[in-house]
């Protein structure tokens, strides 16, 4: 009981501080991250937005116990937004948020298939975060805030980490 406490409050942690509206301050204080980091062309950069307008949508802790004909759209829909923004995809940074984008979709799909709190449900769980978390720090890098921005800064979408598990690879 206290693992499934401390993995809840660790997700619900992490969604709030990769969300929060501190990114204003943020910004200011670690200066413009688009800066650094290239730009998207604007027909992806739409798409990549609605693709992650499409993900939002899908509930945050989905499990096989969750899973209803509702929900079983969302994912559709997140996969259509997806397949929609890599035929706008041409340079090496769209392709790169496009892999996020379709990492962030599967490992929800994926999520989808578990019960909640066991350990593959966890580590989809992570990896969602992580890769939804990269995707926004190209596309809206206005709402993350510091920790997001840093979370985001990790690369660690598609790759093994001590934290959480050994990554899919392409």
């Amino acid at each position: 009981m206290r693992k499934i406490t401390s993995v809840a409050i660790f997700i619900v942690l992490v969604a709030f501080s990769v969300f929060s509206q501190a990114a204003k301050q943020a910004k200011g204080a670690a200066g413009d991250p688009a800066g650094a980091r290239g730009q998207l062309t604007a027909d992806f950069k739409s798409k990549a937005w609605r693709a992650i307008d499409a993900i939002d949508r899908i509930p945050f802790l989905i499990s096989v116990a969750q899973m209803s004909a509702t929900n079983a759209n969302l994912l559709v829909d997140a996969d259509k937004a997806v397949d929609e923004a890599k035929y706008s995809a041409s340079t090496a940074l769209d392709k790169n948020v496009l892999h996020l984008l379709e990492m962030a979709v599967l490992s929800k799909q994926d999520q989808a298939r578990y019960e909640s709190f066991s350990k593959e449900w966890t580590r989809d769980t992570h990896r969602f975060t992580q890769c939804v978390t990269e995707a926004r720090f190209y596309v809206t890098p206005d709402v993350l805030s510091a920790s997001g921005i840093e979370t985001a800064q990790k690369n660690t979408c598609n790759k093994k980490t001590d934290e959480w598990d050994e990554g899919i690879t392409r």
